[in-house]
């Protein structure tokens, strides 16, 4: 087993996913603890000029499989090449990111290898003997969890990126990339092509400096609009949660979260919306975040810099009424 943690680096259409980018810095972390390398692991086609960058940001050897089959993702290939590149090379742990491809591929590879697999994991760190603790949240945030498969060889845990602090100043490394023989499987389906619909009059908040969100605790979709009126107040987007798209009180393209947007304002505000981790992984990088539950044991009261309890409609009414008079008598 060589001393070395991998990252894979999820690609899509060439280029390699934000999702990965942030999970170096947790993977330098583990690395440096087991006294092992950094390495990457891309599958693709033609992905040379992206591993090249990787040097820059502390990762010393960059596993390469290429093949045409490769492109785009498709599940059993995908399996196939990254179980052959961990049997030949022998990893002592192998980090994804959390997103729906991992989802699909970590659980798949880890059966096959008959090892275990730390899913979700909100943090990730090392044991006596060096051994990989994940820690989840369970019911919405309100139970944490620690997990470990010290039997596991290679350890493989999949992490919520957004949890995690982002790469900063790395330490450039010489970064050797190798390529790893690979020869493609033939099977009955083949995947065309992946294409991408955006709804006309979609938007996109993940550049707002400020975004209002709200969840199930907003009530009904009328208290929702309430949403719109104080974002155009404060010059922001409107956000929501899972739980606020699945009532079809908002688009998808609005939702925040791991399966929807992941932003970073300088201003998040959370109407009702308790907290998951799902959802978090999406906000938790935002500079200030403000909470309004009428749970006082809210997980979003964890992630906020001013927490409010209280009926998140009544509250927001209150707000619009007060701005409203701070512009009038400005304008007086």
């Amino acid at each position: 087993m060589t001393e070395e943690v991998w990252v894979y680096a999820e690609q899509r259409e060439g280029r390699i996913v934000d999702a990965s980018y942030q999970l170096l810095n947790k993977g330098g972390e583990i690395a440096e603890k087991l006294g092992a390398a950094l390495s990457v692991v891309i599958l693709g086609r033609d992905m040379r000029r992206e591993a090249e960058k990787l040097g820059a940001l502390g990762v010393e050897k960059v596993y390469l499989v290429e093949s045409e089959n490769l492109d785009p993702y498709s599940m059993l290939p995908y399996k196939e090449a990254l179980l052959n590149a961990v049997e030949q090379h022998q990893p002592q742990a192998v980090l994804f990111p959390a997103t729906s491809q991992s989802l699909d591929l970590a659980p798949r590879v880890s059966v096959s290898l008959g090892v275990g697999l730390l899913s979700n994991c909100v943090d990730l760190v090392v044991g006596e003997g060096g051994v990989l603790i994940g820690e989840k949240q369970l019911f919405e945030g309100k139970a944490h969890v620690k997990l470990s498969s010290p039997r596991s060889k290679p350890q493989m845990a999949s992490l919520l990126t957004g949890f995690l602090q982002p790469l900063e100043n790395p330490e450039p490394k010489e970064c050797a990339i190798i390529r790893v023989e690979y020869e493609p499987i033939t099977w009955d389906a083949e995947v065309l092509g992946i294409t991408s619909k955006v709804r006309e009059g979609a938007v996109d908040i993940s550049g707002a400096n400020v975004i209002v969100a709200g969840g199930r605790g907003m009530g009904t979709g009328e208290n929702f609009k309430q949403l719109f009126k104080i974002a155009e107040l404060l010059g922001g987007a409107v956000g929501g949660s899972r739980a606020a798209v699945d009532a079809g009180w908002i688009s998808y393209e609005r939702q925040v979260g791991l399966s929807g947007k992941v932003v970073r304002p300088e201003v998040y505000v959370a109407f009702g919306i308790s907290g998951a981790s799902q959802h978090v992984a999406g906000m938790v990088n935002s500079k200030h975040v403000i909470s309004v539950n009428t749970d006082p044991y809210a997980p979003i009261f964890n992630y906020s810099e001013y927490a409010f309890v209280g009926d998140a409609s009544e509250v927001i009414s209150f707000l619009i009424e007060e701005i409203e008079k701070a512009k009038d008598n400005r304008e007086r």
